[in-house]
C-alpha cells in the first residue's frame, strides 16, 4: 500500500459530519456497483439529495479492490472541484456501514427492501393525515338554496311520502281555488309505474269505447249529407266548439302519426319504453293539449290566413268568373265519425265539372317582406 492510497491530509471533519447526516436521513439512494474483470477497480454510482435544493447529486466513486482506497471520486455539485464533497463522503460512509452490517458478500435482490414506485423523497414530511394542511385546498361552499338544515339521517325522504305531499298540495289547490308554486316545482319528482289491466277492466274499457263511438256516430243523424261541417267551428283554432270536436278525433294533421302508433300497438314485442314515450307525447300534445304547438311561423300564418284567402280569390277570379272562396270549419263524415279535417277554405267554381274543391293555405315567413303577386 503506497502513500497514494493512504494520504488523507486533504480531508477535514465537515464532509464526514455532513456525510453521516446524509446517511442517517436516507438521502443516499439508487446505489449501483460493478467490478471490471481483470482489474483491481470497483466502481460505484449513487444519488444523494442536495441539502439546499430540491434536486439530487450524482456521485461516481472508483475504489481499489486490494486496499479499499478511493482512487477517484466525482460529484455534480460545485464543491466536488475542491475535493471536499459531502455527497462523496456520504456514499463512502454508506458503503462502509453496509459492509459492517451485511459483510462483503453481495445481498440477493429478494433480500433487499422493495425499491419500486417509491417516488422522490425530496420535500416529503411524513405526518399524520389528521395533521396535514393543504394551503391550496379551498372548501366547497354550499349555496343557500341547497343547504339542508336537517340531520344527515333525516335527509332521505321516502318516495311515497313525497308523492303524498304533492297530492295533498293538489287537493288543497282544488278545494281552495289557488295553486301553490311548490305544486309546479314538485310535479317533476312524481312518476307513475306501468301496470297491467285485468280482463274485467279491459272489457269495461272496450264497452266504454264503443259507447263513445256510438254517441259520436249518432251526432251525424241530424245532418242530411254524409259529409257535414259542425256549426260554429268556422273560426277554427279561436273557437272552443272547434277544439271540443277535434281533440278526440284523428285529423288530417295527425293521421300519419296515429297510423304509425297503431302499427306499433299491433305487435306486443314493440311495447318498449320508446313506444310508451311516443304514445304519451301523442296524447299530451293532441288529446290533452298539455303543450300547445306554436311558433313564429305558425303565428304569422294564422295572422295572414284571411288575407291569403282573399288574394287567392282575386287571382282566380280573373281566369274563372263567378268563383267563390269561403272560410269553413271542422268537417266530419258519417261513415267515419272518428276522423275529421279543417280545410282552410272551400272553393265553388261554376265553370268546372267538379264545382267544389278545397283550399290549403301556406304562409311561409319567407314571403313576409316579399309578395308573390
Amino acid at each position: 500500500m503506497g502513500k497514494k492510497d493512504t494520504d488523507l491530509s486533504h480531508m477535514t471533519s465537515k464532509p464526514l459530519t455532513k456525510g453521516e447526516q446524509y446517511v442517517k436521513s436516507g438521502s443516499v439512494t439508487n446505489i449501483m456497483d460493478t467490478v471490471k474483470r481483470g482489474t483491481c477497480y470497483y466502481f460505484l454510482k449513487a444519488k444523494v439529495d442536495a441539502s439546499m435544493k430540491k434536486e439530487q447529486r450524482t456521485v461516481h466513486v472508483t475504489l481499489s479492490n486490494v486496499s479499499g482506497a478511493v482512487l477517484d471520486a466525482s460529484c455534480t455539485c460545485p464543491a466536488s472541484a475542491l475535493g471536499r464533497c459531502n455527497h462523496v463522503a456520504a456514499v463512502l460512509l454508506f458503503i462502509n456501514k453496509h459492509v459492517k452490517e451485511h459483510g462483503y458478500d453481495p445481498l440477493a435482490c429478494t433480500s433487499k427492501p422493495c425499491e419500486w414506485n417509491q417516488g422522490k423523497k425530496t420535500g416529503k414530511n411524513p405526518s399524520k393525515i389528521s395533521d396535514a394542511i393543504y394551503s391550496s385546498y379551498k372548501q366547497k361552499t354550499v349555496k343557500l338554496c341547497d343547504f339542508d338544515p336537517r340531520p344527515q339521517h333525516m335527509r332521505q325522504v321516502p318516495y311515497d311520502a313525497k308523492k303524498e305531499f304533492v297530492n295533498d298540495l293538489k287537493y288543497h289547490g282544488l278545494t281552495g281555488g289557488e295553486s301553490s308554486m311548490w305544486e309546479s316545482l314538485l310535479n317533476s319528482i312524481i312518476t307513475y309505474d306501468n301496470y297491467a289491466l285485468d280482463e274485467e277492466r279491459k272489457i269495461m274499457l272496450q264497452d266504454l269505447t264503443w259507447s263513445f263511438f256510438t254517441n259520436i256516430r249518432s251526432d251525424g243523424s241530424k245532418f242530411n249529407t254524409n259529409a257535414y261541417m259542425i256549426p260554429g267551428t268556422e273560426p277554427q283554432s279561436e273557437s272552443e266548439q272547434w277544439k271540443s270536436c277535434r281533440w278526440f278525433r284523428v285529423t288530417a294533421s295527425t293521421a300519419k302519426q296515429a297510423h304509425n302508433l297503431g302499427g306499433l300497438l299491433v305487435d306486443t314485442t314493440t311495447h318498449i319504453d320508446s313506444t310508451y314515450r311516443k304514445l304519451y307525447n301523442y296524447l299530451a300534445y293532441h288529446v290533452w293539449n298539455l303543450h300547445p304547438f306554436s311558433t313564429s311561423d305558425t303565428a304569422y300564418g294564422n295572422d295572414n290566413e284571411d288575407r291569403a284567402r282573399t288574394d287567392y280569390h282575386d287571382v282566380m277570379l280573373n281566369s274563372s268568373p263567378g268563383i267563390k272562396v269561403l272560410k269553413t270549419g271542422f268537417w266530419v263524415n258519417k261513415l267515419w265519425p272518428e276522423l275529421g279535417c279543417s280545410p282552410d277554405g272551400i272553393v265553388y267554381d261554376p265553370n268546372e265539372s267538379n264545382k267544389y274543391g278545397l283550399v290549403d293555405i301556406k304562409c311561409p315567413k319567407l314571403f313576409k317582406k316579399n309578395s308573390t303577386c
